[in-house]
């Protein structure tokens, strides 16, 4: 079986962390939102929101390093330095990797900003903060062209849950109550933000929801059919009358799927069949091995 086609336990942790930033970069566009909108609360709520604004900030600083840093150390991918550095010349998924290295870009830009506002002046720390807008919507156009968890149920719920706090916050704290003479401006942004959320959910539909998105994302085929290229495994003969019960477990690697079974009478035999997928119907045996400790034997 191929190496490259069997995650490792970084590639699970770069998945972790990616979901997290995401939930972060959630909560920070939220809280700050709050802090600009001219909210009645009172100074020991306005210091609280300040205080948590500042640090999921940072602590969403950490959770997006260590997804760079898993993503780069993790085989599995192929993903070198300069991907994360230069956008869009991955040759995994490149374009939506490369929203992933803007994001990452635009946040760099704000820490430093932040760090210096005293040194470079209010007015240009807020030229560069208002990026922050575009952080989120890439960050999240990211995950979903480069997840290996859309498809599944609480990653599609996350999403959903993001996307309604984000936008329910922007609706109500910038369009509703902002400045009257504002008012043709923030009908056109009301609008454009409901045709950028119908927008997002045609692509989440017709892409990253259907089979055959990785291969169609970007992902390099041998990553997708690596378990199907992998070399076959020599045939051995069994007798035509073997009748054995066996026991085992489908474990998701991947692209595919891997089927450990053991030998409910000789447990010290055991065998693994790799199943290559690229989330469509069909799917490919790439290999199996079957195993067993000295002295014994297949009936």
């Amino acid at each position: 079986m191929l190496l490259a086609a069997t995650p490792s336990p970084l590639w699970y942790a770069t998945r972790s962390a990616g979901t997290l930033s995401l939930l972060l970069l959630t909560a920070v566009l939220i809280l700050g939102l709050a802090t600009t909108a001219r909210l009645e609360l009172g100074s020991r709520w306005r210091f609280v929101i300040h205080g948590l604004h500042r640090n999921l900030s940072l602590l969403a600083v950490v959770f997006v390093a260590v997804h760079v840093l898993g993503a780069v150390l993790d085989p599995y991918a192929g993903i070198s330095w300069r991907d994360v550095v230069i956008p869009f010349v991955s040759s995994y998924r490149p374009f939506w990797m490369g929203l992933g290295v803007l994001t990452l870009e635009l946040g760099a830009a704000l820490v430093l900003t932040g760090l210096t506002s005293r040194w470079i002046g209010q007015r240009a720390f807020r030229f560069v903060h208002w990026s922050a807008y575009a952080c989120w919507p890439l960050a999240l156009l990211h995950s979903l062209g480069t997840g290996s968890d859309v498809r599944h149920g609480w990653f599609y719920l996350l999403a959903v849950v993001c996307v309604g706090g984000a936008v329910g916050a922007f609706l109500a704290w910038r369009l509703l109550r902002g400045k009257p003479e504002h008012r043709a401006v923030r009908a056109w942004a009301g609008a454009a933000t409901v045709v950028g959320v119908g927008g997002l959910a045609v692509f989440a539909f017709a892409g990253p929801l259907q089979p055959g998105w990785a291969l169609a994302a970007g992902t390099p085929p041998k990553l997708v059919h690596g378990l199907a290229a992998a070399a076959p495994a020599p045939v051995v003969p069994l007798p035509a009358n073997l009748d054995d019960s066996l026991k085992g477990r489908l474990v998701g690697v991947g692209a595919g799927y891997r089927i450990d079974l053991a030998d409910l009478t000789d447990p010290s035999l055991s065998m693994s069949i790799a199943v290559a997928s690229d989330n469509s119907s069909s799917a490919a045996v790439g290999s199996s091995s079957a195993r067993s400790t000295p002295g014994s034997s297949i009936p």
